[in-house]
């Protein structure tokens, strides 16, 4: 009902213009793309991740339009995911309304542009985490439809990541070789979640679904290379960096305008690695507004 309310005011004051609207997903870096298994519509497949992964929805579209819509999980997926966080990008306009929704059925945010001034590129990007064991499936609905245009299809499986650092590495390899070969691995706690076929023990099974995900994260932590902001680390950002070349005294929060990576107070030649790692990569802007869940 509150959505039927809210669509008739919004019909009330804007004209519907339809844009060419579209999603792309990264990892939490927002700038390694991740990629689908199968992008045929209505569903979007995505190759399996782990629980406690961290995933960025970017909505975006190449028509200069006014849009309004939702990203929601709905119904029983709303056991398996959720979506934490929505900002918005220049490109979606000043006058941008946005809000996160939960009731009975959807859990995500509700979307607009500026009715006037949306342009083409990044509008919105909505953080997603995948909390527990199972298939989630994450709508984009435009114009306040109770269907969705299409859906992102995500399966999550049991972490490997066993210490909670955010990365599956010989820590977690350590874990997994201490329960080796235990029996009696009940839930919930499943000898240290090392037991991940749940079979009660931990063996030669469980050791080859750890290395399937060898050296994984779950979440980026990663300062930008994208100094000057424009979605795309390039010359320009290497100019950046170039001017500090050997400054010390960097210092937080703007570590001589982010160029120090390692946070080390001075750029050299660790940061200069660091910066290559992602060179020509892109990434969505730096300045957005966001609001939590």
């Amino acid at each position: 009902m509150k959505k039927l309310i809210l669509l008739i005011i919004i019909l009330g004051v804007a004209p519907i213009v339809i844009g060419e609207v579209s999603t792309r997903v990264y990892l939490a870096d927002c700038s390694t793309p991740f990629q689908p298994l199968d992008a045929n519509l209505p569903v979007i497949e995505y190759p399996d991740i782990m629980v406690g992964t961290k995933l960025t929805i970017i909505i975006s579209s190449d028509a200069n339009d006014y849009w309004v819509g939702d990203l929601f999980i709905a119904g029983e997926n709303r056991d398996y995911g959720v979506l934490t966080k929505a900002c918005y990008f220049d490109a979606a306009g000043e006058g941008v309304f946005f809000y996160p929704w939960e009731d009975d059925f959807y859990q995500g945010f509700s979307l607009e542009t500026d009715v006037r001034n949306a342009v083409a590129g990044d509008w919105f990007v909505v953080d997603y985490n995948a909390t527990h064991i199972g298939d989630c499936n994450v709508g984009l609905y435009e114009w306040f439809s109770f269907v969705p245009t299409y859906e992102l299809s995500f399966t999550h499986v049991p972490t490997r990541n066993f210490n909670d650092d955010n990365r599956v590495d010989f820590v977690d390899f350590a874990m997994l070789a201490w329960h080796w070969q235990e029996t009696g691995c009940s839930d919930p706690n499943r000898c240290e979640g090392t037991d991940l076929d749940t079979d009660n023990d931990v063996d030669a099974n469980d050791l080859k679904l750890f290395t399937e995900y060898w050296l994984k994260r779950t979440e980026y932590k990663v300062r930008p290379r994208n100094f000057n902001c424009d979605t795309r680390v390039d010359f320009i950002d290497f100019a950046v960096l170039a001017s500090y070349w050997h400054v010390t005294k960097c210092k937080n929060p703007d570590w001589c305008e982010g160029t120090d990576l390692d946070t080390d107070n001075d750029v050299d030649v660790n940061d200069l690695k660091l910066f290559t790692e992602y060179w020509l990569k892109s990434s969505v802007a730096c300045e957005s507004q966001c609001i939590p869940k």
